[in-house]
């Protein structure tokens, strides 16, 4: 009762001093980038205890809409000029949306199962770089100051990809979307997330699961034109979706790819439900910079293949540390960057330079392509001899800053024989 006179006092006091009007959204063409929908999740030992004690599936409880409602009161403090308005949610649980910038936007505060949880409004990836410091101030750093923190336990960073501006109707972009985050479920196994209870990827279901989606990806690949993206996701929910190893219901909800919004009318999107929680708005950025880049890559791919071999490869540091680095540079993202956001340690590791050269001078050229790895590897990298050996063809006129690179790696390959010669032939030229 005292959450609930609370609840209305704050609704009062805000909007009696500020007249809410309908939002407006940012309006992009079409072949722009797409928006993307956070669920960025707070909690603490106390909102984790009362959920626990509620049970699982139970959405709201005393303490997290106490805590919603600081949070919300919070961030009014913390954001100039904006406005306020409190209603229900989907569930019955109330929650209070802030309006931003003239109305252009907005940030709902509400809650979620042993948690609170703030989304907003669709945003590209570049809107949300540009919003980052405000975010991070008026969303992370508000809820840090009322005891609340994002954590890998419970909560996640779910995300929404919008469908329409990503994949414009193209199935066989649709497709290769799905097939390409099958295909590197490492990023929800360990990477950027590791819930095999609520997001299990198609690598934790069973092998008639895994078949099921192996004959529907065949067919939409010999028969593209009797599929749309709506067929095909309801395809995926009825076949595969059919089980999680939780046993929740609905069980095509429960998946990595959540699917069950794709064929709405409006605001339909793919939910990417194995993200952890983002630590703050940097972190959130990196994530959402590297999946718009990405389906800006899938969309340059004929078809991607469905590859077993991939989609389940077991999970170690080096693998992450190899199949990450070749994710980002496919995707044209730092690596580094990324490689700070991992769940699993990636310190000290560095991706395979047998690995890394081969697709580093195919798309750099060779010049390029070395300055590439003094930048990813450092200037006192000791470099493996076939890569060494891999100079021999260097063309005569060096840039400066490659004979640089060869330099280092004479210097670091003392015992490399042969190669002495060879490079000391090339840094003299």
């Amino acid at each position: 009762m005292k959450n609930l006179i609370k609840f209305v006092v704050l609704s009062f006091l805000i909007l009696s001093c500020a007249h809410v009007t309908k939002p407006g959204r940012y309006i992009a063409s079409k072949g722009e980038s797409p928006f993307f929908g956070p669920e960025w999740t707070f909690t603490n030992s106390v909102l984790e205890e009362a959920g626990r004690k509620a049970g699982s599936h139970i959405v709201n409880t005393p303490e997290n809409e106490a805590a919603r409602d600081e949070l919300a009161q919070k961030i009014m403090k913390a954001c100039d000029n904006c406005v306020i308005e409190s209603f229900a949610d989907k569930y019955g649980a109330d929650m209070h949306r802030i309006y931003v910038d003239d109305n252009k936007w907005f940030i709902d505060v509400t809650v979620d199962p042993w948690v609170v949880e703030v989304k907003t409004s669709p945003l590209t990836a570049e809107q949300f770089k540009s919003q980052g410091d405000f975010i991070q101030r008026v969303v992370f750093d508000s809820a840090k100051e009322i005891g609340i923190t994002p954590s890998v336990r419970s909560g996640g960073g779910h995300i929404h990809i919008d469908l329409e501006r990503a994949f414009e109707g193209d199935v066989m972009h649709f497709k290769n979307f799905l097939v390409d985050m099958t295909n590197n479920s490492f990023l929800n196994r360990g990477t950027f997330g590791d819930d095999q209870w609520n997001a299990p990827t198609l690598a934790e279901l069973t092998k008639k699961q895994q078949q099921a989606f192996q004959r529907i990806i065949d067919d939409v690949n010999a028969n593209p034109k009797k599929w749309t993206i709506k067929k095909l996701a309801k395809k995926v929910e009825s076949e595969v979706y059919t089980a999680n190893p939780a046993d929740w219901n609905p069980t095509h909800k429960y998946q990595n790819l959540n699917l069950t919004r794709v064929g709405l009318k409006s605001d339909a999107t793919v939910e990417i439900r194995g993200f952890h929680a983002q630590k703050d708005a940097t972190h959130f950025v990196a994530i959402t910079e590297l999946l718009d880049k990405r389906i800006e890559w899938i969309k340059t791919q004929k078809n991607i293949a469905f590859e077993p071999k991939l989609a389940f490869e077991a999970v170690s540091s080096k693998m992450i540390t190899n199949r990450l680095w070749k994710y980002s540079f496919e995707a044209g993202v730092e690596f580094d960057r990324l490689k700070s956001y991992s769940m699993t340690s990636l310190r000290g590791l560095d991706p395979e330079v047998k690995m890394v050269w081969p697709l580093v001078e195919a798309k750099l050229g060779r010049e390029e392509g070395l300055k590439y790895m003094i930048n990813l590897y450092g200037e006192d990298y000791s470099y493996p001899r076939d890569f060494v050996k891999s100079l021999k063809s260097m063309s005569q006129d060096l840039d400066p800053e490659v004979a640089k690179v060869a330099k280092f790696v004479l210097v670091k390959n003392q015992s490399s024989g042969n190669c002495l010669d060879l490079l000391r032939g090339i840094i003299a030229r």
